[in-house]
């Protein structure tokens, strides 16, 4: 997968899809705006509501994305146990205590920051930065999340 930056957001390039992400999800002429349950060209999305916003959950290569958006309070440990395992957290335009907090509740090997993100605010140690990222299972890092901010 190759996430990298376009004018309209962040971009994830995979082996079956490519998907744009900015406010919601677009597959080709397709766009996901708020939850529900999508299989399009080989990637799971699964959207499910938090407060007023929703949290995004893809499966793609062999490895789950989670994309928040429109958060504004951080998901339940319930809510967390009915997702799919997750391997990158995307983070676009959330308020920084709940990313923080969601980055402490789940698993993530790595972590993306693009777009509106405060980063400044979230304090993430040791993020690079980046205009791409290509990035797969095997590829993973393993302890910490690895943060790496994508630069428009």
């Amino acid at each position: 997968m190759i996430i990298s930056a376009s004018s309209k957001g962040l971009d994830l390039k995979g082996k079956t899809a490519q998907l744009s992400l900015n406010g919601g999800i677009k597959i080709g002429e397709f766009e996901i705006t708020g939850p529900g349950e999508f299989e399009i060209s080989g990637t799971s999305i699964v959207g499910t509501p938090i407060g007023e916003g929703t949290l995004y959950n893809l499966q793609m290569d062999d490895m789950g994305v989670l994309f928040p958006v429109g958060l504004t309070e951080v998901p339940t440990d319930e809510q967390l146990d009915q997702l799919m395992p997750s391997d990158i957290l995307i983070v676009e335009a959330a308020p920084a205590e709940v990313v923080s907090k969601l980055i402490q509740k789940t698993d993530v090997s790595q972590i993306v920051v693009g777009g509106n993100a405060d980063v400044e605010k979230l304090k993430l140690s040791g993020a690079t930065k980046a205009t791409s990222l290509k990035i797969d299972k095997r590829s993973l890092p393993e302890g910490e999340p690895v943060t790496t901010i994508i630069t428009f």
